[in-house]
C-alpha cells in the first residue's frame, strides 16, 4: 500500500533492479530522463502523473486505486520488495 511518494519509489526501484536494469537504461526504454526517474525513486515530489504510469507500466507495474477497507486489499501479501 502506497502511503506517500518515497513509497512508490521504493517499489520503481525494487522493481527495476529486479528487472536488472541499471537507471540510465531503464530510463531510456520508458521515455524519461534519467533525473525524472532518480526523483520517482527517491520520493521526491513533482513527477508528473503521466510520466508515473509510463514508468510504472515500463516495469510491468500497475496503480490500483481501492477504498482502504476493501476485501481485495485484505487479501494482497503484505510483504514488500
Amino acid at each position: 500500500m502506497v502511503r506517500d511518494t518515497a513509497d512508490i519509489g521504493k517499489q520503481v526501484r525494487a522493481h527495476r533492479k529486479q528487472q536488472g536494469l541499471r537507471i540510465d537504461d531503464a530510463a531510456a526504454l520508458n521515455g524519461v530522463s534519467v533525473d525524472l526517474l532518480s526523483r520517482l525513486e527517491n520520493g521526491a515530489g513533482g513527477v508528473r502523473t503521466d510520466k508515473l504510469l509510463a514508468v510504472l507500466d515500463g516495469l510491468g507495474l500497475t496503480l490500483v486505486i481501492a477504498p482502504k477497507d476493501h476485501d481485495f486489499l485484505k487479501r494482497l501479501p503484505q510483504d514488500t520488495l
